[in-house]
């Protein structure tokens, strides 16, 4: 059935239709006023027209009509009467006598030009309407991946062995024909078999050979396509196992969710058992929660999470493996046929550099077990610090401000109650033992309580790049102190003549001492100064005479004696400390502590030298080769050097290289963002993968970084054996209040059968519109154009132009 209906197009212009009414009807009024035959009274026909208008305006605002858009067809309808008066009265005389046929041909034609005008202005629009009635259409969307092949359907007849999922839908689709060809006479029925995608087919032939399960995917790919037929959907069918294992970033329920905003009951029907059978035992590592970063020799926690399935009370091994080498094994039970096994793992590394960490977990009478692994960085990144002294209030202070710096790692010993043995333990004794520590410090003891033989070695070692500083005290700095020794050559100071002084009257921190990080005590140049003369440091102290050549001297005693001085070798730096009582700087006010604190750390970093530092990640530490290849993860690779302070370098070039499986050397071409440098990866192959970052720079030496990541091949379809059940239910929650539900294969034809109930065919109503002035406004103008230039001419013959 078809309905033919003009409506008409609202339009801005209406205020200016309007203002053009009012102007027509006030000259009307005017030219009855004055210029009209009855009432022959002037006087009258004013009061006429201004009681007209009185009466009008009252009736508008009783009736509330607005002079607005909704009304441009009144106001075009009022000034198509007030047009055809004026035009009606402008033929009425003309410059000859014309006879009546001419005038009302001449007449018409100025009516139509104003038809057409008034037209376009109201712009009318055709519509037809055409009803019919369709039957909706049902969408049934059948899981055909490889998981529909795990045999754990039972049959009706449980005494039969367990059948394949898809052999149980299909069983259950046959039986079904009947109903379905009932169903069909009401509904159309579309059928789709799906895997990581939905495609169309016709009756499903069931192969259970997808690559993967992408059921969010399949439910907006079923949606899409029946939509694009422009009728109403009854429902959405949705027969799976639940199993979701390749959907993009859509979620199942989010999926569900949309169906449901959209009025589309979805019905889910599952496949599968949920208690395990025989033939569902499986061991699945899910999780593998290691830090990214630990230190040597530090305990390194490490928890997985284990899904054992079929496995009740039976004995599962889980080992955790490091490099390859086993370091821990447990065993545990599971409590159930299906359980989340938790296991706390712990191992010690010894060595600093990046290291495999492995959880294997495997159970009798299963062929495969489960594996997971991550890479962890061990550093040993705490700097290394021997302290060398007797017993006495400035040890302990020294002690106390260093083990408090993070960076530090400090050792201590005593050899003055080892001197006159041959062993003194604790003390090294050759150059390499002595050059683990990457600084040393010397505090008031004499060369007797070393012996000439580790001094030696102790030399050797700072001009090999270790840090020395030598502490004052009586010891160290006294007439038998280390003048004539091998440590001379490296000391800042000339140790072969001292001075006693008084400091008591005054002190003064060098040009050098004002910007030196080792005296920064405090960020303003002023308060920091202030801050050193307000400390004492004793009353009388022995000091060089004099600097060593090369040296630089920070803090000084009257007569310009180093009382702080430092060097920088070709090997390595070293100080002199003469004064030997910063343990009475906690005593004189709240900041004298910290101030302490300060000053011992920042010698200790000063002379340990640190240099810029590479460093590089990776956003994940484990990947799937299924994901990379779909698009879906990418290797996100974010490199950077920073300075001893943890600043970032960001112009020092970096060069970034890819190690992959086989050994082969990829390069990656790094691009420099936020004071950073990022790139992509896209691994090709499963495996472990290293990412070597180094720095080419002139001014420092930089040792490159390395990091590492995993990428697995895991067969995520067949990883969890039993169904996902409850991910059915949930969808179907989401419409439940369309009629959404969930059933098992059993119920499917009660489903079915219900939908038919529901389904009845539908009055559907096309309408087509064609705005007639907007699709072809040239065509109006033309006409308007005509019929003036035909009225003009028909003037023109008979002589009234």
């Amino acid at each position: 059935m078809r309905e033919l209906s003009i409506q008409f197009e609202p339009t801005s212009a209406a205020i200016w239709l309007w203002s053009a009414v009012a102007v027509l009807v006030a000259l009307e009024m005017i030219r009855f006023s004055w210029l009209g035959r009855r009432p022959p009274s002037r006087g009258l026909r004013i009061t006429i027209c201004g009681g007209l208008a009185f009466v009008a305006g009252v009736a508008l605002q009783r009736r509330g009509l607005r002079f607005d858009e909704s009304t441009h067809v009144h106001a075009c309808l009022t000034l198509a009467v007030l047009s055809g008066v004026w035009l009606t009265r402008a033929y009425r005389r003309t410059t000859r006598d014309i006879s009546g046929g001419n005038r009302a041909v001449l007449l018409l034609l100025r009516i139509a030009a104003a038809v057409v005008v008034l037209l376009i202005l109201a712009g009318p629009v055709l519509q037809i309407t055409r009803t019919s009635r369709e039957k909706p259409v049902l969408g049934i969307a059948v899981d055909d991946s490889r998981s529909m092949s795990i045999r754990d359907a039972k049959r009706r007849d449980s005494r039969t062995a367990p059948v394949s999922r898809s052999a149980a839908v299909q069983q259950a689709l046959d039986g079904s024909k009947p109903t379905v060809r009932e169903l069909g006479d009401r509904i159309d029925i579309r059928w789709f078999t799906f895997g990581s995608e939905a495609r169309p087919s016709g009756w499903p032939a069931l192969k259970a050979d997808g690559d993967a399960t992408a059921l969010a995917d399949a439910v907006q790919q079923v949606r899409a396509a029946l939509t694009r037929d422009q009728r109403p959907i009854a429902a959405v069918i949705l027969i799976s196992d639940g199993r979701d294992t390749a959907s993009g970033e859509a979620r199942p329920e989010s999926a569900a969710a949309e169906l449901g905003a959209a009025g589309i009951p979805l019905y889910t029907v599952g496949a599968g058992s949920e208690m395990p059978l025989e033939q569902t035992r499986s061991l699945l590592l899910r999780r593998l929660d290691t830090p990214e970063q630990a230190a040597v020799l530090n305990q390194l926690p490490v928890h997985a999470e284990i899904l054992a399935t079929g496995l009740a009370d039976q004995s599962v091994t889980v080992k955790l493996l490091l490099d390859d080498e086993t370091v821990q094994t447990r065993e545990v039970r599971p409590a159930g046929s299906r359980d989340l096994l938790r296991v706390d793992l712990t191992c010690v590394p010894k060595e600093p550099g990046l290291h495999r960490v492995t959880a294997r977990a495997h159970a009798p009478g299963l062929p495969d077990g489960a594996e997971t692994s991550r890479f962890v960085r061990v550093v040993d990144d705490r700097i290394p610090v021997l302290y060398i002294d007797r017993p006495r209030y400035e040890r302990a202070a020294i002690i106390r401000a260093l083990t408090s710096a993070g960076e530090l790692r400090v050792t201590a010993v005593d050899p003055s109650s080892a001197s006159g043995t041959s062993d003194r333990p604790g003390l090294p004794r050759t150059p390499e033992q002595w050059r683990e520590m990457r600084v040393i410090l010397l505090g008031d003891v004499g060369p007797g309580a070393l012996g000439a033989d580790r001094i030696a070695a102790m030399a050797e070692a700072v001009r090999q790049g270790s840090a020395l500083a030598l502490l004052g005290g009586v010891h160290s700095f006294g007439s038998d102190g280390y003048a004539r020794t091998p440590l001379q050559a490296a000391l800042p100071v000339d140790l072969g003549r001292m001075d006693e002084v008084s400091l008591s009257s005054s002190f003064e921190l060098t040009p050098a001492g004002r910007s030196h990080p080792i005296c920064r005590l405090d960020a303003d140049a002023k308060a920091n100064e202030q801050r050193w003369m307000q400390f004492p440091l004793s009353d009388r102290v022995t000091v060089p005479a004099g600097a060593a050549p090369a040296s630089e001297v920070l803090l000084q005693a009257p007569g310009g004696r180093p009382l702080l001085a430092v060097r920088e070798t070709g090997g390595g730096r070293t100080a002199a400390v003469a004064f030997d009582c910063t343990w009475r700087w906690s005593f004189t006010d709240e900041q004298g502590a910290e101030s302490l604190r300060r000053f011992w750390r920042q010698l200790v970093l000063w002379l340990a030298d640190r240099r810029p530092e590479a460093w590089v990640r990776t956003d994940r530490q484990q990947y799937e080769l299924a994901e990379i290849g779909a698009g879906r993860q990418a290797v996100r690779i974010t490199a950077g050097l920073r300075d001893p302070v943890g600043r970032p370098i960001a112009t020092i070039p970096l060069t970034a290289v890819l190690h992959d499986p086989a050994g082969k050397e990829l390069p990656v071409r790094l691009s420099v963002r936020d004071d950073a440098h990022h790139a992509e990866a896209k691994p090709l192959s499963a495996g472990d993968y290293r990412i070597t970052v180094s720095a080419d720079s002139a001014d420092h030496a930089i040792s490159p970084s390395q990091t590492a990541f995993v990428v697995t091949q895991a067969d995520r379809e067949l990883a969890d054996p039993l169904p996902d059940l409850q991910m059915l239910r949930r969808m179907a929650a989401e419409t439940r209040t369309l009629g959404g539900e969930y059933t098992s294969l059993d119920g499917f034809q009660a489903m079915l059968d219900r939908i038919a109930g529901n389904a009845c065919p539908v009055e559907i109503r096309h309408s087509r519109r064609w705005h007639l002035v907007r699709e072809a406004p040239w065509a109006w103008y033309a006409v308007f154009i005509g019929l003036l230039s035909l009225e003009w001419v028909l003037r023109r013959l008979r002589g009234l132009i």
